[in-house]
């Protein structure tokens, strides 16, 4: 590996990494992805970001304006990927292969076999790979045999050829090394980061079109949601909260802004059966989230599962209060009160109560929004993250553990 100077007068080795990503769909581990990506350079480690399925130009050239190199394989079955991706392995002497999706796992392990190189994936939610067949195949049904055999690869070759986990929080790394039988030191935690937001504020002229876009009145309050519209994101959840406060509470409005994963449809249904359809706005995927946190009175966590907070980052930079499910509070970083609301998953009065309290109480929902941005600065920021992270992989490509792989140099 070439040396690259980071401080005065101190050499580092420069990393080649190769992260293996499934797709470029805007959700947390793909945007926290590209976004350690930009950052690795300034902490010795060269990235590369090599992507499974095809997308529109305007996707990948999108993460490419952010300094990040993409590539998209062509192939389009498992040996198809792995012969492409050995090829690129090679050719751009990689040192480390870095995984964080289902088939993007399999394909950059067995890569890494073929290659002898080092591989570290991710544990990015608090399911266990015990839960991965139900999970990202088809929820609730019989599972076909070649679905079964698949999630048995994805299991064993977490447990047998990769070097080191990586969890995005301390919960996610207990439940899921017990689950594969790992040892402690096998899963280091490290929270995915973001960058601080656009400090420019929202202007007067600007605000009123997006509130007039969105069909705000000019006293309407917004309670903004970010989330793809799946089951674990919990929207359904969130919409019977909705209707219990929406009766008494006429000028908040709920914005929810995210890709439709399968529950668009019957999410409208849900709200048009509740009585509420006209003060929730279903947004789709957008790319103006930070705009939307400065306009938005509350930021609202449904979830019915995270591997950490990163999901509320941007509120917490932003400076806007956050209310969250309280299996965050599991990691032990975040505090109920402190920089946050916590509410148990799917208690719908208790999401209502919090939600409404954020409104009758805004000096203590002003503290937690200072408290908030100190734990962004200290734990989620970008930069921080990705120095942690890039000292895991300058560990891993020095100590290989696994099939002979072999330090290379």
């Amino acid at each position: 590996m070439p040396d690259v100077t980071s401080e005065p007068g101190q050499l580092v080795p420069l990393l080649r990494c190769c992260f293996v990503l499934g797709n470029l769909a805007p959700d947390g581990a793909q945007i926290s992805t590209l976004a350690l990506a930009e950052e690795l350079p300034r902490h010795g480690v060269q990235p590369l970001v090599v992507v499974l399925e095809r997308h529109p130009d305007e996707v990948i050239q999108r993460a490419r304006t952010q300094g990040v190199d993409v590539r998209v394989l062509h192939g389009g079955s498992r040996g198809a990927w792995i012969r492409e991706l050995r090829s690129i392995v090679v050719r751009e002497e990689i040192d480390v292969l870095v995984t964080a999706m289902p088939f993007a796992d399999l394909i950059g392990r067995l890569t890494g076999l073929i290659t002898r190189r080092p591989v570290v994936s991710s544990f990015i939610d608090t399911f266990t790979y015990v839960d991965y067949p139900r999970g990202f195949f088809d929820s609730g049904a019989v599972l076909r045999r070649r679905d079964r055999l698949v999630a048995w690869a994805i299991r064993s070759s977490g447990r047998y050829l990769t070097d080191r986990w990586h969890a995005t929080s301390p919960t996610a790394a207990e439940v899921n090394r017990l689950a594969l039988r790992l040892g402690p030191k096998q899963v280091v935690a490290i929270e995915y980061g973001r960058g601080r937001p656009d400090p420019e504020p929202v202007t007067s002229a600007s605000r009123q079109g997006l509130r007039a876009g969105l069909g705000l009145g000019p006293d309407a309050q917004a309670v903004l949601a970010v989330g793809r519209l799946h089951e674990v994101k919990g929207m359904d959840w969130l919409l019977d909260a909705w209707a219990i406060l929406a009766t008494d509470r006429a000028r908040l409005r709920l914005l929810i802004a995210g890709r439709d994963d399968g529950m668009a449809t019957e999410l409208r249904r849900q709200a048009e059966r509740l009585g509420i359809a006209d003060s929730v706005s279903f947004l789709g995927h957008r790319d103006d989230v930070n705009t939307l946190l400065q306009m938005a009175s509350v930021f609202v966590q449904s979830s019915r599962s995270e591997g950490g907070p990163a999901a509320a980052a941007e509120a917490f930079a932003t400076g806007t209060p956050v209310v969250m499910p309280r299996f965050q509070l599991d990691s032990g970083m975040l505090q109920d009160g402190v920089e946050a609301l916590f509410v148990d998953p799917s208690n719908a009065t208790a999401l209502a109560a919090a939600i409404v309290d954020c409104f009758d109480h805004p000096e203590s929902a002003q503290a937690r929004v200072e408290r908030a941005r100190a734990f962004f600065d200290a734990h989620l920021h970008i930069c921080g993250a990705a120095a942690r992270m890039a000292i895991l992989y300058h560990e891993v490509a020095g100590n290989p553990r696994v099939f002979g792989k072999r330090r290379r140099g």
